[in-house]
C-alpha cells in the first residue's frame, strides 16, 4: 500500500502535468488513502479535471473535493444570460426535447428531468459543464424505468 506522502506526491505530479488544469491553487491532503483537495480553480472544467486526475492515482481510496471555482472577472455572467446559454446548449447538443429543465443560481446549474439512457444524462451534463460562467453542475436527472424505448438484444449462436 502506498504511503500518504507518496499519494500526495503522485497527485501533485498529475495535477502539475495535466493539460486540462489551468492556473489553479490546489491543496492536497491525504490520510490513510483518503484525499482532500482544497483551494481554488478558475473554471468548473478545471475542477472536474482535478477530480479525474486524483481518481486515476493508485492508493486513493476516497476523495473529499473542497475546491471552489473562482471565475476570472471576465468570465462571470449574470444568471439570466447563463440560463439562456444552458437552454441553448441542451437544445443544440442533446436530443431530449422538453424532458430536462435547468435552473441557474449564482452560476450553479441544476439539471432535472428524466431520460431513457444514461448516456443522455452524461451528454446533458457535458453540454453545460464547459459554458462560461458555470461554477458547478448539480445532477438531478433520473433514469426512467420501464421506458418505451426497446432495449437492443443480442443473441449468440453456438458453434457445434
Amino acid at each position: 500500500m502506498k504511503s500518504d506522502v507518496q499519494i500526495r506526491a503522485d497527485i501533485a505530479v498529475a495535477l502539475h502535468f495535466s493539460r486540462l488544469i489551468r492556473d489553479g491553487n490546489i491543496s492536497i491532503a491525504a490520510s490513510d488513502g483518503v484525499v482532500t483537495l482544497g483551494g481554488t480553480v478558475p473554471s468548473y472544467l478545471d475542477l472536474l479535471a482535478a477530480e479525474r486526475a486524483v481518481r486515476a492515482i493508485s492508493g486513493v481510496r476516497a476523495l473529499a473535493q473542497e475546491i471552489s471555482v473562482e471565475l476570472p472577472e471576465a468570465h462571470v455572467r449574470d444568471d439570466g444570460a447563463l440560463t439562456y446559454s444552458v437552454a441553448d446548449a441542451l437544445l443544440w447538443h442533446v436530443t431530449l426535447g422538453e424532458r430536462l429543465r435547468a435552473t441557474v443560481a449564482a452560476g450553479a446549474v441544476t439539471l432535472e428531468g428524466d431520460v431513457d439512457w444514461t448516456f443522455q444524462a452524461a451528454e446533458a451534463i457535458h453540454a453545460v459543464s464547459g459554458l462560461q460562467g458555470v461554477v458547478c453542475v448539480i445532477d438531478r436527472i433520473v433514469l426512467k424505468r420501464g421506458c418505451e424505448t426497446p432495449r437492443p438484444s443480442i443473441t449468440f449462436a453456438h458453434a457445434a
